[in-house]
């Protein structure tokens, strides 16, 4: 009866997200949030297919996706919405034994640009004597400054 058709509802499910991790959509992975970009034509009953699929994937705590920019000051800045997972969305980003807390809901930009400086900071890091004051112009969140002065 009941159990039956739950089975067959769940392997249908099974069989749509495994559809979904085919064709998986690109997405970051800011820390341990795997943030997704919106899709034309995807409904929320697919995002969530895509959350879901996305959360079984070793290091993903949460699932976040992309929100539409706002216009005039906001229009640059991407922000997120929850969709799986733990709803916390602060990560702890570390570098040079430094550890960065910041909340992707209010400024995902900020994070995503600075992962992939972490050499170019390092190799700043060594060229810093002891002293010496540096200027760094858009310095964002501080963690240039904070890496060169550690």
């Amino acid at each position: 009866g009941g159990g039956r058709s739950r089975s067959v509802a769940l392997r249908a499910r099974a069989k749509k997200a495994a559809r979904v991790v085919e064709e998986f959509p690109p997405y970051a992975l800011m820390v341990d949030v795997a943030v997704i970009k919106p899709e034309e034509g995807r409904g929320p009953e697919e995002e969530q297919a895509v959350a879901d699929a996305l959360m079984r994937k070793v290091g993903v705590r949460s699932v976040a996706i992309l929100t539409t920019p706002g216009s005039g000051q906001e229009h640059s800045i991407s922000k997120v919405r929850w969709l799986a997972g733990d709803p916390n969305l602060v990560v702890a980003y570390k570098e040079a034994s430094l550890t960065f807390h910041l909340d992707l809901k209010r400024r995902l930009s900020r994070l995503h640009r600075s992962q992939g400086g972490s050499v170019e900071r390092d190799r700043l890091r060594g060229l810093v004597q002891d002293g010496e004051r540096v200027l760094v112009l858009g310095a964002g969140f501080g963690l240039t400054p904070c890496v060169l002065g550690a």
